[in-house]
């Protein structure tokens, strides 16, 4: 079935900062920065795809991957605030916030050796972020002060718990549905690595985890625990959004099935499987299947796209929400797995008329591509025109 839009790749940049492990857009759409596997960061012009700066850790004598990037919400009662504030994590436990404006490090912590942090995520107020990782406990802190406000580690006794059966296709999976009443009566709370944070995006007082123990966890700060809890989702690296109303969960699952679902954030039901090959997918079933690290929604008021990526197949695809999730292309024959992905706030930033919205992404081969997401009727309205010209 054919789609008004289409992909195109605007720039593909290779560089020798090792492995691509997260990408995100300034909020104003006009940088792109990346955590690499070489303890940068380092940010591009997304108009032009040149290098424009490097931020590099001065806190550790061996660089450390950085693993998690964040940009402090710019809200209207934030206004005298520096707008260009982010927050960085890596594998060596540190937490750094940078100001972008100046380049420099303005704050830096760090947790006990030999733990690593995967993620990290603010409010949508930009008034408190929260830190997650190898050793499964959330750490929740002021924005203004920096103080630690608490830890949430574990849940209730006997959560509200809903189970997803993924058929026992799930690579890895241990037999996890063996135990079905012993796993649900357990205390809440990760018993594996936390690669995902999420804060609800109406309620502030609820943080969203997913990681290795195939569970997503419902955190309520003001309990200081968990409060309910979603079997299914292998979470892996960025594979955890929430939609503009807070009612949807996506999740990106490393795994060869059930890997890019839909949940009902208020039930904890699945809500949708999106087929990653199939009938409207590049090549149909005939490829290898595509283990995803990475699922985002893109960011205007609609959730108008979802965009996904991962390792196998080595594959970037991206599903248009509004047509039945059929695909509207796919980025595929790479040298290495997609890590990371990423829309820009904006639409159509700083490209042409015809570009409908913009996504990076980046992984093991060390490449960074900028995509647009085109729309077909213009590209073809503006070729019909030029051509009237002539």
């Amino acid at each position: 079935m054919s789609t008004n839009y289409s992909l195109k790749i605007r720039h593909s940049i290779e560089h020798n900062s090792g492995e691509i492990l997260c990408v995100k857009f300034s909020p104003d759409g006009k940088h792109l920065l990346t955590g690499c596997g070489d303890g940068s960061i380092r940010i591009y012009n997304t108009k032009t795809g040149k290098e424009v700066h490097k931020l590099q850790d001065s806190y550790s004598i061996i660089p450390n991957p950085v693993i998690s990037i964040k940009f402090r919400p710019n809200l209207e009662e934030n206004r005298n605030k520096n707008k260009n504030i982010l927050i960085s994590t890596n594998t060596a436990g540190t937490t750094q916030q940078w100001n972008l404006t100046s380049y420099k490090c303005i704050y830096t912590s760090r947790i006990t050796d030999g733990e690593q942090l995967y993620c990290v995520d603010y409010d949508t107020q930009g008034q408190k972020f929260v830190t997650a990782g190898k050793d499964k406990i959330l750490r929740l802190y002021d924005e203004e002060t920096k103080k630690l406000v608490c830890t949430m580690e574990h849940g209730i006794k006997t959560p509200n718990v809903v189970n997803i059966n993924n058929n026992n296709n799930n690579i890895d999976n241990n037999n996890i549905d063996n135990n079905e009443n012993e796993e649900d009566n357990r205390p809440t709370g990760h018993s594996n690595r936390i690669f995902a944070c999420k804060f609800h995006p109406i309620d502030v007082n609820t943080i969203i985890t997913g990681g290795w123990d195939r569970t997503l966890q419902i955190w309520d700060i003001r309990e200081g625990k968990s409060v309910r809890k979603i079997n299914g989702p292998f979470i892996s690296g960025e594979g955890l959004d929430i939609n503009h109303n807070g009612l949807e969960l996506l999740t990106g699952s490393w795994r060869a099935n059930n890997s890019l679902e839909i949940y009902d954030y208020r039930q904890g039901k699945k809500l949708k499987d999106i087929p990653w090959n199939g009938p409207y997918g590049h090549g149909s079933n005939i490829n290898p299947p595509t283990l995803l690290y990475s699922s985002q929604y893109s960011k205007e008021g609609e959730n108008k796209f979802i965009c996904a990526g991962g390792s196998g197949y080595n594959e970037l695809k991206v599903f248009d929400q509004q047509d039945h999730h059929h695909v509207i292309g796919s980025i595929h024959d790479l040298n290495g797995a997609i890590f990371t992905v990423d829309f820009s706030n904006d639409i159509g930033s700083y490209a042409s008329d015809e570009v409908y919205q913009t996504i990076a992404c980046g992984g093991s081969d060390s490449t960074i591509k900028i995509i647009d997401i085109v729309n077909k009727h213009d590209m073809l309205t503006k070729k019909f025109h030029s051509l009237r010209t002539i």
